[in-house]
């Protein structure tokens, strides 16, 4: 089909010294057709500048009549290139996939900044959490769901729990420290407070403030990792019975009872113990049994399995790159393992609790994968 414009192209330049001439003369016969007539020949250089400037006037259309063959021809080849790299892409991202073994781990800022040294409210059990949950669900008006803001978590807090303000505004702002936002914003946020002249100022700032309610019932819930147990105050880690213990591991576990908060281990075990109660915590409450117990099929939504994400993050390529629990939970290759219904959108309880139970190992970028794996840096090994 490329001979088509060119024939346009020859066409177009035979055409148009015929119609200039016949204009010219057209124009030259109405100046002159009451006088006598001029010769030929003194119209000949008239006609020869006319027609070079028409050419003149024609030059870019034709060089850009030239060029579009390339021009289409290229922007073809474009085209079928980026839907060529494109597939590629895709089917090597799949293939990685497949390929590679998902690792899950548990995150550790959760713990070191969120889980507070101290022991937690007596009702911060999962009784309670479970009617904080169910309370907030039927306020979701008035500002409880899915976002909570301060002044209703301090007539939870306050009015249901029976904290005292102060703590209540503790864990709220706490919980906010661990949301993502950028250094401005929290530097706006810091001279906002630092200005207020009074306490009805401070409080009409705190009113603004919203989170994500699903994870601040995560992170109200991790806060019995400092829970003080009876047993082990009284009579100690050995009993019922000592065990052999090399003085090594003996200064390894001191280090870790006192150190909850950066034990990535102790992380480990609390969310692997804990993970069906924290799963639980996410259901709708309508889906409860009358024991407060869940149904084994029963569907979480992505909502709530996002909400994991404050807890849960993994990789596909060997921790080349981090990804959320929630990406990874619905990438297609992971929807049997995760029991993600594309479908109905939601997620299988028991496939997902059985999934991240068995998938969740040890934080690769924890404290003790740094100590167990990492180089000390060159300025600690010189003597001081």
């Amino acid at each position: 089909m490329s001979w088509v414009p060119l024939l346009r192209y020859f066409l177009l330049v035979l055409k148009l010294p015929l119609i200039s001439l016949f204009s010219l003369k057209l124009n030259r016969w109405r100046d002159t057709r009451d006088s006598r007539r001029m010769p030929l020949h003194i119209g000949l250089p008239n006609l020869i500048i006319h027609v070079t400037k028409c050419l003149a006037h024609h030059s870019l259309t034709l060089w850009q009549a030239a060029l579009s063959p390339l021009l289409l021809f290229y922007s073809f080849f474009q085209t079928v290139w980026n839907c060529i790299t494109t597939v590629l892409c895709r089917w090597m991202l799949h293939a990685e996939m497949e390929s590679s073994d998902v690792n899950l781990w548990v995150k550790s800022e959760p713990f070191i900044v969120g889980a507070l040294p101290i022991p937690p409210p007596s009702k911060f059990s999962m009784y309670y959490l479970r009617k904080i949950a169910a309370y907030v669900r039927t306020r979701a008006d008035d500002g409880c769901y899915p976002k909570l803001f301060w002044p209703m978590w301090r007539h939870i807090a306050c009015g249901k729990l029976q904290l005292a303000e102060d703590l209540a505004w503790l864990y709220f702002e706490t919980f906010d420290s661990l949301v993502e936002r950028t250094a401005q914003e929290r530097l706006e946020w810091a001279e906002a407070m630092s200005i207020c002249t009074s306490n009805d100022e401070m409080e009409k700032l705190k009113n603004k403030i919203s989170i994500d309610t699903l994870q601040f019932l995560l992170f109200l819930y991790i806060q019995q990792l400092n829970k003080v147990s009876l047993r082990t105050s009284l009579i100690g880690e050995e009993w019922p019975s000592p065990r052999a213990r090399s003085p090594s591991s003996d200064l390894d576990r001191k280090y870790n009872s006192q150190n909850k908060n950066w034990d990535d281990q102790t992380h480990l075990a609390f969310v692997q113990n804990h993970l069906l109660d924290l799963l639980e915590l996410l259901l709708d409450p309508e889906q409860l049994t009358a024991s407060s117990h869940t149904i084994h099929n029963s569907p979480l939504s992505p909502e709530a399995v996002k909400s994991l994400d404050f807890l849960i993050e993994g990789t596909v390529d060997k921790n080349r790159s981090v990804h959320s629990l929630y990406s990874l939970a619905i990438w297609q290759p992971m929807w049997a393992k995760s029991g993600y219904s594309k479908l109905s959108n939601m997620f299988s309880f028991s496939v997902l609790h059985s999934w991240l139970k068995n998938t969740l190992s040890l934080n690769p970028f924890g404290t003790s994968a740094c100590l167990k794996f990492g180089r000390k840096l060159a300025w600690v090994q010189q003597d001081l």
